[in-house]
């Protein structure tokens, strides 16, 4: 729930249903999206993304509508995201077998454009968590390791 815009985001498996309200007493429909939802950022009342069926797409007025991003070829589908501000947006994801690619996606101009820097690695390099301190200090949680992603994915050091 988004108390500075009243929009809420009801989930399950296979949609995402989003709902405004201006007294709680009454609710609105703004948009619903199909598909199964890895994961949802907003950085204000107005812009969001959301990692769907391992697509990523963006809202500019609250969730009411929905734009597909384009993301780079090669990489693997999308399993989390987080903006981090007005211009930095962060989202990553895993293949499994045969290929366990892990995948880093980072735009620092809103979803415009991205780059992308892949882990070619093995099951134990599946990602299962992503937290976000700052664009320095991010952290992947993966089957058996945890590595700090830094330089703007480009430094990938395995912690543990």
């Amino acid at each position: 729930f988004n108390e500075s815009n009243g929009v809420f985001l009801v989930s399950d498996t296979y949609s995402a249903v989003f709902y405004k309200t201006t007294d709680g007493q009454t609710w609105d429909s703004l948009a619903v999206l199909n598909g199964y939802v890895e994961s949802v950022s907003f950085i204000n009342q107005d812009i969001g993304y959301i990692a769907i069926d391992g697509n990523l797409s963006k809202t500019t007025n609250g969730g009411a509508n929905w734009t597909n991003i384009s993301l780079p070829i090669g990489g693997s589908p999308i399993e989390f995201v987080k903006a981090l501000n007005d211009s930095i947006v962060v989202a990553v994801g895993s293949t499994t077998y045969p290929l366990y690619l892990t995948s880093f996606y980072i735009s620092t101009n809103a979803g415009i454009s991205w780059n992308l820097n892949s882990n070619t690695g093995s099951y134990d390099t599946k990602i299962e968590m992503m937290s976000i301190i700052d664009q320095d200090n991010i952290f992947l949680s993966c089957n058996h390791y945890v590595y700090k992603v830094t330089e703007m994915g480009t430094h990938w050091e395995k912690l543990a």
